[in-house]
């Protein structure tokens, strides 16, 4: 895992395993990641990482295994989970899914089964370039579509950045801060945003996919709260049988 990109999350999984007896069982845990491949395009260079089951060999019937964080924004699906399968000695445990947050370490003796899920595609603004610092803006840079650089604002104000938002509601992740709601299968539901310029919004899921539980197909955004000065939505997304995105229609401001 030390020749991944720098930006990858972790977090980890422990787990104790013991017979009817009291003595450890011997075996190994497998970890299979849902998704065929997360792209990384936040790293320098860009990647495209092809996740690989993590064999854990339980010594004295424990493990403490390090895993790629399901929830890493940089790696695109997010939300997605690690299927949990067992190669145990004389004993028997069905497999299950479960997410791995960043930062995090779970218990398998506390940690509660998800449905298992692919995880949800970001649809990152096409041409934001990395880097830029504090306070710096997007600008254009010529009438190509996407040609973007970093600026330092010198008006401050809120004009500056209402151009980049529809770009930054493509990732709701950019915005969230606070509380993520989730349903049962893990999709987030709502949530509280706060935009560049300090302004509150909420994040709220207007349709949830039926072929990959967890995952969010329509959703909106807006700007203000009381009142609510603009919403910016992004209509139904288009999944293949991979979950891959297909067609992402443009965010519509209202």
């Amino acid at each position: 895992m030390g020749l991944l990109p720098a930006n990858v999350g972790y977090g980890s999984v422990t787990a104790k395993l013991i017979d009817g007896e009291g003595t450890p069982v011997t075996g190994q845990i497998v970890f299979t990641p849902t998704p065929r491949s997360l792209k990384n395009i936040t790293a320098v260079p860009k990647v495209i990482i092809l996740p690989r089951p993590v064999t854990a060999t339980m010594v004295d019937g424990a493990i403490n295994q390090t895993l790629i964080a399901t929830d890493d924004p940089d790696n695109n699906p997010v939300g997605w989970n690690w299927t949990v399968s067992f190669l145990l000695l004389n004993a028997v445990l069905e497999p299950f899914n479960i997410e791995v947050r960043e930062g995090v370490s779970v218990d398998l003796a506390e940690v509660a089964p998800v449905s298992a899920s692919g995880g949800v595609p970001i649809t990152r603004g096409v041409g934001i370039p990395p880097g830029g610092t504090t306070n710096q803006l997007l600008a254009k840079k010529s009438n190509v579509d996407y040609d973007m650089k970093w600026v330092t604002s010198t008006s401050g104000g809120s004009s500056d950045l209402s151009a980049i938002f529809p770009m930054l509601a493509r990732n709701p992740m950019l915005l969230i801060a606070g509380n993520i709601t989730r349903d049962a299968n893990g999709a987030a539901t709502s949530a509280p945003v706060v935009w560049p310029d300090g302004t509150p919004g909420v994040y709220t899921a207007l349709a949830l996919s039926s072929t990959f539980p967890g995952g969010v197909d329509s959703y909106k955004i807006t700007y203000g709260t009381s009142p609510v000065l603009r919403t910016y939505t992004q209509p139904t997304i288009t999944f293949n049988a991979n979950g891959n995105a297909t067609q992402v229609p443009a965010i519509v401001v209202s």
